[in-house]
């Protein structure tokens, strides 16, 4: 009979879908094999470009400083040459730090390399050795730098004498700053005729004098504001890349020197030239961006495979709908049929209640990537990227209403769980009469099929909006690729320092360089 073809349809829909139920399995993380052996010597470089302007925003000057550390995580004391090299420095400048010992020798070599080498360095067992310098920079800056003055509003004129800067003001005036810093790094070629601007890692500081500032204000909020020798310091942590940034402080006027004018300190700009921080976050973001993905991937496509499978399942309701009244008494296959359509609602309602799992998972997911405070910076300078996430949230929001709508109904249309409900009160009630009621039954089996129709048109709604939504997000992560391989960039990496063992009877290691989170090490 045609009825027991659908039947057999029905079953095939059945298999169908429930493959469906391992597309929403996400991916399981891959555990990193952690075979590298316990360093014996840990050396530490950071390199940073010190940039300090005027309130004008005239370049007053530019340094380098570094700092190497040393670890001994062995229990004996150990004797080191250490060498270091850095570019584009006044070597005449050089200046150690904080108690650390003189080079033995510094070489210029190479055009613009300078050498350092400290010779018979002594590290402790369990002890760490920092050596700091800094000299002039002689690298051309990565950012520029425009600065505005307003008093009450109104660009104001800045007065400078023997490097003293000041402006002319009144009590109660409110003082405000305006900088505007700009990456101005040659654009890199990526990939299909794509250029990305290597991102830099920027600490921008402006302090005020408390003796003629209160009430200071930032915007964007500053990332910390401490109190220094009398000076209110507010400081601004940032990625600068395509975009630039803009930074706004305002205080008012609380005292006044002799002449009626208030003095103004330099703005000082860290650059960090280390990028294997930067290279790590944005791994993870990427990394957490193909989660995501992967997630909404699998719903979106198991969403087209729900509206298929509900429309075709609704379309052999019907058959057997119109063929109802030809079975007579004979009402088993019929009951044996009603079943198992409600084993296949059920199961398509525990499939959907595991998809609802996933896609909090995946919003849970963006959400915590977005409240990270350095994907805000980030994401502060790139508004484009802000939007495909707040977007993408927004989706899987609808995506998930519209999930509980397919389980539940509403007032006008039934859910899975009630057409469920339905098919097994139908079979039950052919059941137990052993006969057809007609007129009942295929009352029932219209209602099923219309619920049915609703929600093939509700998961295809849904599978539309999901592919917008991960069209933007693979927009997204194609840009924060293209930023990693600029990342890849040699164009401000410091060089790696160099540490060999002096070879006494008792210590004859041998140096192997290894890479351990931004870590450089020296084993036996």
């Amino acid at each position: 009979m045609k009825w027991k073809c659908t039947f057999t349809l029905l079953l095939v829909i059945f298999l169908t879908f429930a493959s469906m139920e391992f597309a929403f399995q996400p991916l399981k993380a891959q555990g990193e094999e952690s075979s590298v052996d316990t360093p014996y010597v840990i050396c530490k470089k950071t390199e940073l470009m010190e940039i300090r302007y005027a309130p004008t925003g005239d370049l007053l000057e530019k340094s380098v400083s570094v700092r190497i550390e040393i670890c001994n995580n062995g229990s004996s004391p150990v004797s080191l040459k250490v060498i270091d090299r850095v570019a584009s420095i006044n070597s005449s400048t050089l200046t150690v730090l904080y108690g650390t010992p003189e080079p033995t020798r510094v070489l210029r070599n190479f055009g613009n390399l300078t050498k350092l080498i400290w010779e018979n360095v002594t590290v402790d067992g369990g002890k760490t050795v920092r050596y700091r310098y800094t000299a002039e920079s002689l690298r051309k800056i990565p950012i520029e730098v425009n600065t505005t003055l307003l008093v009450n509003g109104k660009p104001a004129y800045i007065n400078e004498s023997s490097g003293i800067y000041s402006v002319n003001a009144n009590l109660s005036d409110t003082i405000g700053f305006q900088l505007k810093i700009k990456n101005v790094q040659q654009p890199l070629y990526t990939s299909y005729n794509r250029t990305a601007v290597q991102p830099l890692l920027c600490t921008t500081s402006l302090a005020l004098s408390n003796d003629y500032f209160s009430g200071i204000r930032t915007s964007p909020k500053a990332n910390s504001t401490t109190a220094l020798a009398g000076k209110t310091v507010m400081t601004w942590i940032t990625f600068l890349g395509n975009e630039t940034q803009t930074l706004n402080a305002s205080a008012s006027v609380t005292g006044v020197g002799a002449w009626g004018a208030v003095t103004l300190d330099p703005i000082t700009i860290q650059i960090s030239s280390s990028s294997e921080t930067l290279k790590s976050y944005f791994e993870n973001m990427i990394s957490s961006l193909n989660y995501t993905i992967e997630l909404m991937e699998g719903f979106a496509d198991s969403s087209g495979e729900l509206s298929t499978q509900t429309s075709e399942m609704a379309q052999a309701l019907g058959e057997i709908a119109n063929v109802t009244s030809g079975l007579g008494e004979n009402a088993a296959d019929l009951v044996q049929t009603l079943f198992f359509i409600g084993d296949m609602l059920n199961f398509m309602d525990q499939t959907l209640n595991f998809t609802q799992t996933c896609l909090q998972f995946a919003n849970v997911s963006i959400v915590d990537f977005m409240s990270d405070s350095r994907t805000q910076e980030f994401l502060y300078n790139n508004p484009d990227l802000s939007v495909y996430l707040y977007n993408a949230i927004g989706n899987i929001t609808t995506a998930y209403q519209l999930i509980n709508m397919t389980r539940y109904g509403n007032e006008t249309v039934p859910g899975l769980v009630q057409l469920s409900a339905m098919a097994y009160e139908t079979a039950q009630a052919v059941n137990l009469t052993g006969t057809i009621l007609s007129e009942n039954v295929t009352d029932s089996l219209r209602k099923i099929e219309g619920g049915l129709s609703a929600i093939a048109i509700s998961a295809n709604q849904t599978k539309i909006g999901l592919e917008q939504s991960l069209s933007d997000l693979k927009s997204e992560r194609t840009t924060l690729t293209d930023v990693l391989l600029t990342l890849n960039s040699e164009a401000i990496l410091p060089f790696d320092p160099e540490i060999r063992h002096i070879e006494t009877e008792n210590c004859t290691l041998t140096s192997i360089p290894k890479e351990i989170d931004n870590k450089w090490s020296i084993t036996a």
